[in-house]
């Protein structure tokens, strides 16, 4: 069965899964239950990253469902063009794959459907769980961070309370007020608190609590977006740890400029690491926008007045929220738009993991590494072998060669044939050509997942074994080599 592919063994699987399912169903129908017998948790932490970094309100099992129907649509050789809906879904596939890439074999054709809907089960209340401990604690955090801020907030903001936030609250309805509005108007606030049809909060405007010191520029609307402290401090909530939270540093002073490195402090006894962060634990060693989306999000609703979690606040739609801020960081068309949200990744990244896997998410530029000039290829030289070979020598060597009659002769075989010595010369510069698209492909790919969830890591994933078989091929000038001593008494045939 090796003559079948991924993609093939893929849509088996999903078409098994179906069947499954349907002899479940009747298994049910019957009264007939499995008992299921405990099992080690594998996904204890990776589980609730779903949310975190895969989506924020599909269901697992919606997701797999889609990956097998592409898997049997590119088996059927369909090339219809899917809905909206289904290509976020597909990604929000491939991203789940990204960050649990153990669960596409626990989903083979000899995983009983049962066990199936068991681990789904699973993975869909961890995400679930996940969320909610978030919520619980910035609702806690976030009034400490608030009433630490000089002026105090009056009324104090309540911990245990979400009655007196969001509109109610002059502070909070700040940080939640659309950038289109001034919240420090009185009317525009009367009319944001009394729902007039012409001052809407809905998740088509950008809160304020989203921009650098909350300043909003009309005239260059992404300046100082999602570079906010308040962000910031619940991001490191969230992902590493309360200290960190409480001790945010302003690292940067005008976007674009460049920063001072950090300090190092030493660490105290009592400040001592017990554990890693969540961060840590899953890998995470730069910052993903579905991250900072969640962090949104979830700092929003822990601002707003609502007490329960729910997907729609009045006319705010969390899940469209999150949809536009990835898309503000996927959306990029331009060098110059590319450029701006590598620099705030660069940012954030640089926020959160400071030094730590610098080269991860800043990999230094080629003209910076002197290794690279080592494996860097001549290029004048190997011009100069494969175009000229050997053409020069025999236009002037040709009269004194019985063998050629004439210049055609000798410019023939100086071009067609054999270049000896050349050759290996040619070799040694394809070579190390090769080593430095390898080298650089290294240096400058993200490292690939298991499957690879993009383009660029597909590539990264590929690159290697192809410039290997590449260069093992071009060592063909052994057996062309060989040939020349077979065919060296030949009869001459002349061009004349």
């Amino acid at each position: 069965m090796d003559f079948i592919n991924d993609a093939t063994r893929e849509a088996i699987s999903s078409l098994k899964r179906r069947i499954n399912a349907l002899e479940e169903e009747n298994t049910e129908l019957q009264g007939i239950s499995k008992s299921s017998t405990k099992r080690p948790d594998k996904y204890l932490r990776s589980r609730r990253a779903i949310q975190w970094l895969v989506t924020l309100h599909d269901h697992v099992e919606d997701l797999v469902n889609e990956g097998d129907h592409c898997a049997c649509l590119e088996l059927e050789g369909d090339t219809t063009a899917n809905s909206e809906e289904q290509d976020h879904l597909y990604r929000g596939y491939k991203q789940l794959l990204r960050w649990i890439p153990s669960l596409k074999l626990d989903l083979a054709a000899d995983s009983e459907d049962y066990k199936v809907k068991l681990i789904m089960k699973d993975l869909n209340k961890a995400a679930d769980s996940a969320r909610s401990d978030d919520t619980t604690g910035l609702k806690t955090v976030v009034v400490d961070w608030l009433m630490s801020i000089k002026p105090t907030p009056e009324p104090a903001l309540e911990s245990c309370r979400k009655d007196g936030r969001g509109f109610y609250h002059n502070t909070t309805g700040r940080l939640i007020c659309p950038v289109e509005y001034n919240w420090s108007n009185v009317q525009h606030r009367a009319n944001i608190r009394g729902f007039d049809a012409d001052y809407t909060v809905t998740a088509d405007s950008w809160p304020r609590f989203l921009y650098k010191s909350e300043r909003y520029d009309p005239n260059n609307p992404v300046k100082g977006l999602f570079r906010n402290d308040l962000l910031m401090q619940a991001f490191k909530h969230i992902f590493t740890s309360l200290s960190s939270a409480n001790s945010v540093d302003n690292i940067d002073q005008e976007e674009g400029t460049s920063m001072e490195p950090l300090l190092k402090r030493q660490k105290g006894l009592s400040e001592k690491r017990t554990r890693a962060h969540v961060a840590a634990l899953l890998g995470m060693k730069s910052i993903d926008p579905h991250a900072i989306a969640y962090t949104a999000v979830q700092l929003r609703f822990a601002l707003s007045s609502c007490n329960a979690w729910h997907l729609i606040d009045e006319d705010f739609n969390y899940v469209k929220f999150y949809k536009n801020i990835l898309l503000f960081f996927k959306d990029t068309r331009t060098i110059q738009e590319k450029d701006k949200i590598s620099d705030l990744l660069y940012w954030w990244n640089r926020s959160v993991f400071g030094r730590s896997n610098a080269s991860v998410y800043h990999p230094q530029p080629v003209e910076k590494i002197t290794w690279y000039y080592s494996l860097a290829p001549d290029s004048s030289d190997t011009v100069a072998v494969l175009f000229l070979r050997r053409i020069p020598p025999l236009l002037q060597l040709y009269r004194f060669i019985s063998e050629v009659s004439s210049w055609k002769e000798a410019l023939f075989s100086g071009h067609f044939g054999p270049v000896g010595k050349i050759s290996l010369a040619s070799d040694n510069h394809f070579i190390r050509a090769c080593r430095w698209v390898s080298a650089l492909a290294l240096t400058r790919l993200p490292g690939p997942a298991s499957p690879p969830a993009d383009q660029q890591q597909l590539l990264a994933a590929t690159i290697q074994p192809i410039a290997s078989f590449v260069v093992l091929g071009h060592y063909s000038w052994a057996t062309h080599g060989s040939g020349n001593a077979l065919t060296y008494h030949e009869p001459v045939f002349h061009l004349d």
